[in-house]
């Protein structure tokens, strides 16, 4: 597997020799915070996915290609540089093809090994490499063979059916057919029975379309919540963005969530605030009491023309003019507080506070600011957690080959990989042993020839083995500015 990796590794990197080439592009739509521009491929094609640095008008940003096909490449940047992108453009389309690498070295165990050994399923990843077959017998495939799901009308239900009684399926729909109807059928189905899906192409673009499509299928229904489905990766339709992003996308959800835990955290400082402006205005009446009454007993005393000189009255005296600068420090600090206190009155939205805290006068100061310092602590854990907690949460991660080759996917955490599109030989062994289930190729079948790549054997000439360069990242080197 790694020969054949490093094979196309060579034939992208003889490719990617050629140098950033001139762009002329033309802004075509918006995804959140990324803009999409779409230009003519000049000489060869680009591989979706893949990184690129982009140079236009004094400004170099980096980006990745979005969709390249008939011709036409689609790139996605973070930064908005008009409604026509001119200067110089660079694709490292070996970048996807150097983290697979990266992760079938990793599959191989240390020969000195004496630990536990990286789980992954290399039965399940060899399998997809034969013939489609396998035949399963789980709770999956019990409820498809059920006689509750026969039609014989749908056509599409039956292939769906067949595809989840095998451990590897390749499933392609009819000439009349639709890639994406059967698609998000076979995602329900396995939604159904609560199978965990990695749903995976080597095109961005098919990817947002078919969770798209799942969640306009699934939503008037109300099967659909915030983290269930997640998109990993930057979204590159803008009609899944604008729709579906709060619900998919797990950057948004996670800002939102921490979000909503700063709300928390201003409503608990709030409530801090108020407490401590209650034992500020108790300690001040308190310093006030005690100055009226030193003053009065010193007035008493003078009253009963008591000497000056009697050392209770000095005393009170001496008491009197230590307590002036503490009652001057208290009512400054009460003062201080409630000028806070008005300011967040003036708030035009104001989370509430908790009631628990806010309910609970009977316990002392010191007492109520535990149970804030407690909340604090809580939010904090909420904080910490809320990446672990979407990962618990999502039942389909939806992604591109080279997101799934970057990031680090649980091994063998999902029952069904479904892969959409062509991928190469290396490229469906190690998606395959990310699942524990089975696989199922939709739309196209599984070889050795990836879309935009040459076959591994090209790079092989005259039957001499490929050479290794490329393989190590490259910096993009634009050509200089011409002066003015």
């Amino acid at each position: 597997m790694v020969a054949e990796v490093d094979a196309e590794i060579a034939v992208a990197s003889r490719a990617d020799r050629d140098g950033p080439y001139p762009l002329d592009g033309r802004l075509v739509g918006q995804a959140g915070p990324r803009w999409l521009y779409q230009f003519a491929i000049p000489r060869r094609a680009a591989v979706s996915d893949a990184p690129v640095e982009v140079q236009s008008d004094g400004k170099q940003v980096s980006g990745w290609v979005a969709e390249a096909a008939d011709g036409l490449c689609t790139i996605a940047l973070p930064a908005n540089l008009g409604p026509r992108a001119t200067g110089w453009v660079d694709v490292d389309t070996a970048k996807p093809l150097r983290s697979l690498r990266a992760k079938l070295i990793e599959l191989a165990p240390e020969p000195r090994a004496t630990g536990p050994i990286r789980q992954f399923q290399f039965e399940q990843a060899a399998l997809v490499l034969g013939a489609p077959g396998g035949r399963l017998r789980d709770q999956i495939a019990q409820a498809a063979d059920s006689t509750d799901n026969w039609s014989l009308d749908d056509r599409q239900a039956n292939v769906v059916g067949t595809a989840l009684r095998h451990r590897w399926a390749f499933v392609q729909p009819p000439p009349d057919g639709n890639a994406t109807a059967l698609l998000v059928q076979l995602l329900e189905r396995l939604l159904d029975q609560d199978a965990s899906v990695l749903l995976v192409s080597p095109h961005a673009v098919a990817v947002d379309w078919s969770l798209h499509a799942l969640c306009d299928r699934l939503r008037p229904d109300g099967d659909i919540r915030s983290g269930m489905f997640q998109r990993l990766g930057a979204i590159a339709v803008p009609q899944l963005e604008n729709r579906y992003g709060p619900l998919v996308d797990p950057e948004l959800i996670s800002a939102d969530l921490n979000a909503e835990l700063d709300k928390q955290n201003q409503a608990l400082d709030e409530a801090e605030l108020r407490i401590r402006y209650e034992e500020a205005v108790l300690r001040y009446n308190e310093t006030e009491e005690l100055h009226q009454d030193l003053t009065e007993r010193l007035n008493k005393a003078r009253a009963r023309r008591v000497r000056l000189r009697n050392p209770k009255a000095d005393e009170m005296i001496v008491e009197l003019h230590k307590l002036r600068p503490r009652q001057a420090a208290v009512k400054a600090q009460r003062d201080k507080i409630e000028a806070d206190l008005a300011k967040l009155a003036e708030a035009e939205t104001r989370p509430a506070i908790p009631a628990r805290i806010a309910e609970t006068t009977m316990t002392s100061f010191s007492g109520r600011l535990r149970m804030i310092s407690d909340s604090r602590e809580e939010i904090l854990l909420a904080r910490a957690n809320i990446d672990e907690a979407l990962r618990r949460r999502c039942r389909l991660a939806a992604t591109t080959t080279g997101e799934a080759f970057v990031r680090r996917l649980p091994r063998a955490a999902f029952d069904v990989v479904v892969i959409v599109g062509r991928i190469s030989r290396p490229e469906a062994f190690y998606l395959a042993g990310l699942s524990k289930r089975s696989v199922v190729a939709v739309g196209a079948p599984q070889a050795a020839v990836s879309s935009g790549r040459s076959a591994p054997h090209v790079a092989r000439p005259g039957g001499r083995p490929a050479r290794q360069h490329g393989i190590a990242s490259r910096a993009p080197h634009f050509p200089a500015t011409a002066p003015d």
